[in-house]
């Protein structure tokens, strides 16, 4: 099946399999990916890469580092990206940093695929990918 949005998302998750899940989830809506599996697989994506990252999905506790961390980084590296924060952790406390960091949203997972793809079809919507 073809790619029918010109967006692609890095998607990183130290949890191969539920990353796996999610991308298949998102190629499925139409989107292209990039994988990682951790915050410095990530980061050498992002600065040696092929593809234009138009949007992050990340969790939030990565092995090495924090998403928050991670989105901080990446906006360094490649500019202000929209970014969607996910994490297995539930307390407030996790949503705050998510908020604090600047992340479109927070998803508590596991989260159904298709509120995933609708977060992420409202989150290149708003146009704060062009910021």
């Amino acid at each position: 099946m073809g790619s029918i949005h010109a967006y692609t998302l890095i998607v990183v998750d130290d949890d191969g399999a539920y990353r796996r899940t999610v991308v298949e989830a998102l190629v499925s809506g139409g989107y292209r990916c990039v994988e990682a599996g951790s915050g410095t697989e990530a980061v050498e994506r992002l600065r040696f890469g092929s593809e234009t990252v138009h949007g992050l999905l990340l969790d939030m506790f990565l092995g090495d580092m924090t998403g928050a961390d991670l989105l901080a980084m990446a906006n360094r590296e490649i500019g202000h990206r929209p970014c969607i924060l996910m994490s297995g952790r539930t307390e407030e406390s996790v949503e705050r940093m998510a908020r604090d960091a600047g992340a479109f949203t927070f998803l508590k997972k596991p989260f159904p695929l298709d509120l995933l793809r609708a977060q992420v079809a409202s989150m290149f919507e708003t146009g704060e990918h062009f910021a």
